[in-house]
């Protein structure tokens, strides 16, 4: 039978007795044999972004005194794969076999897993433990506010702008590639594309321009590169109206007293100046003339 060198227990036994244990010295013939050797018992990847990998090797030694055959390695956790080498591989008395694991995150969290070789070595097999987490890629995330924009009346002729802020709540720049107004409705600012960093924001004046006293109705579109919403509609409405009518007032002194008294020419001069405030009744207003009446005065001018 094959035995180590060293010593080995000897116990003689009889019936209903044994002697002590003796120490007996023996010259073994045990045959060679490999020892695989690992040089870690983990392996821990971090946090990988969706979408990435990540590799991490390991060395593989044979510290015995026979070649060391892997026929196989068997990988558990989710996203968890062996790159090289492929098996079966050897690994002669005294070498070593980088061994290269990678990590492809299917999920957001924490994964973990185990790392199994199967060898000739009498204690195979031999087995490290995984851990690795996915995250989220960065990626832009926009807001509108407010969702809508109503104009009210506005005269034909006559225009009103509104704003609305654009925000990005994401973790990566968002980038607006387009601002389109429907018919009736102009974006006056900002020029696109436009870039906005992540937290923060950004606004866009729209101009409602009436051609008809009717009811408009109408939509913002914006598109961005934010991977959930690639495009978002803001309504639009407002009312066209027809301009009053134009009428003829005549504007008078209410009083016939002055708003101020500017100021009289310079001794030995004829001359005055006066100001007063009429107020028309509705604007826009356009003066067609002026007539300027002096009354008798015991100092009235020439």
């Amino acid at each position: 039978k094959s035995l180590p060198s060293g010593g080995l227990p000897l116990v003689i036994q009889s019936p209903g007795d044994s002697s002590p244990v003796v120490s007996l010295y023996v010259q073994g013939n045990l045959a060679s044999v490999p020892k695989l050797s690992l040089s870690t018992n983990s392996l821990a990847f971090g946090t990988v972004t969706l979408g990435q990998t990540k590799d991490l090797s390991l060395m593989v030694s044979n510290t015995g005194s026979a070649a060391l055959t892997v026929p196989a390695i068997q990988i558990s956790g989710t996203g968890f794969s062996l790159v090289s080498p492929s098996t079966p591989f050897t690994v002669q008395p005294g070498g070593s076999q980088p061994v290269t694991l990678r990590y492809a995150p299917a999920s957001v969290g924490t994964v973990t897993g185990s790392f199994t070789i199967l060898s000739n070595d009498p204690s195979s097999p031999t087995a490290i433990s995984l851990i690795a987490a996915g995250a989220a890629a960065a990626a832009p995330a926009i807001g509108v506010n407010p969702p809508s924009l109503t104009f009210g009346v506005v005269i034909i002729g006559q225009t009103k702008d509104m704003t609305i802020t654009i925000s990005n709540t994401g973790t990566a720049q968002l980038t607006v590639s387009a601002l389109t107004a429907s018919t009736g409705f102009l974006v006056t600012s900002p020029v696109t594309p436009t870039n906005i960093p992540s937290g923060g924001s950004s606004g866009v004046t729209v101009r409602f321009v009436p051609t008809a006293a009717a009811t408009a109705a109408g939509t913002l579109v914006i598109s961005s590169n934010d991977p959930n919403k690639s495009t978002v509609a803001v309504p639009l409405s407002g009312t066209g109206a027809a301009a009053a009518a134009a009428k003829s007032v005549v504007l008078q002194v209410d009083t016939g007293t002055f708003n101020q008294v500017t100021g009289f020419g310079n001794s030995g001069q004829t001359g005055a100046a006066f100001v007063n405030r009429l107020t028309p009744p509705i604007y826009p207003a356009t003066l067609q003339n002026v007539q300027i009446y002096f009354g008798d005065r015991t100092n009235g001018l020439p």
